[in-house]
C-alpha cells in the first residue's frame, strides 16, 4: 500500500473514531405502512456507500428486518431495560457510529417515551448523539392522528414524515410496471 493510501486510510479511521454516534429511528404506530421496507432501503443504501451501520429490529422475538440484514441486525425488546442498555450504552463505544432502529408496529410513541425515561433525549440535547426520526404514515387518515402523539418528542430534532401508499398497492403496481417493461424489452429484442 502506498504512503498516500496509508495516510488516507489513517485519516478515515481517525474521523470514524471522532464522529458523533447517530441513531436513526424508523417507526409508526400503525402496522403495514412500510416501516421495515424503508429501513431495508436505508440499510441497502448505506451498504452500497460502504457506511458501517448496526441495526436493531424491535419486532421481538421474530425480527423481520433480521431476515434481510442478518449480519448487522439484532432483534431486541425495546421495552426491556437490558435491551435498551444494549442499544444506548454501546453508542459511544461501538466502532460503528450509525445505529438504525426499526420500531415494531404500535410501539413508536411507547419507544419515544421509553427513550425519554432513560435519558436518551437529554443526551441528544447535550450533543452526545445525533438523532433522526422517520415517522412513516400510511394511506389512512388514522396515520395523521399519530403525529399528535409523536410531535412532543420532535422538538429541535431531525423529524421526517414519510408518506407511503399501501404496501399491497405499491407491490402490485411495481409488478405491473416490471411486467410491462420486461415484455416491451422482449418484443424489442425479437425484432
Amino acid at each position: 500500500m502506498s504512503n498516500g493510501k496509508k495516510q488516507a486510510r489513517a485519516t478515515e479511521q481517525a474521523a470514524a473514531r471522532t464522529t458523533k454516534p447517530a441513531v436513526l429511528l424508523v417507526g409508526a404506530d400503525k402496522g403495514g405502512v412500510g416501516k421495515t421496507t424503508i429501513t431495508r432501503t436505508i440499510l441497502d443504501y448505506l451498504a452500497a456507500k460502504n457506511v458501517l451501520v448496526r441495526a436493531f429490529d424491535t419486532e421481538h422475538p421474530r425480527g423481520t428486518l433480521k431476515r434481510f440484514h442478518p449480519n448487522v441486525t439484532e432483534v431486541v425488546d425495546i421495552m426491556s431495560a437490558p435491551d435498551q442498555m444494549r442499544i444506548i450504552d454501546t453508542l459511544a463505544t461501538s466502532e460503528v457510529k450509525l445505529t438504525v432502529i426499526d420500531v415494531r408496529a404500535g410501539l413508536l410513541a411507547g419507544t419515544l417515551n421509553a427513550l425519554t425515561d432513560i435519558g436518551f433525549f437529554e443526551a441528544v440535547d447535550a450533543g452526545e448523539f445525533n438523532f433522526g426520526l422517520f415517522h412513516v404514515l400510511g394511506p389512512s387518515i388514522a396515520s395523521l392522528a399519530e403525529i399528535a402523539d409523536v410531535f412532543p418528542y420532535t422538538r429541535g430534532r431531525n423529524y421526517f414524515l414519510v408518506k407511503t401508499s399501501s404496501t399491497k398497492r405499491a407491490i402490485s403496481t411495481g409488478t405491473r410496471r416490471f411486467t410491462r417493461t420486461t415484455s416491451r424489452s422482449s418484443r424489442t429484442r425479437s425484432r
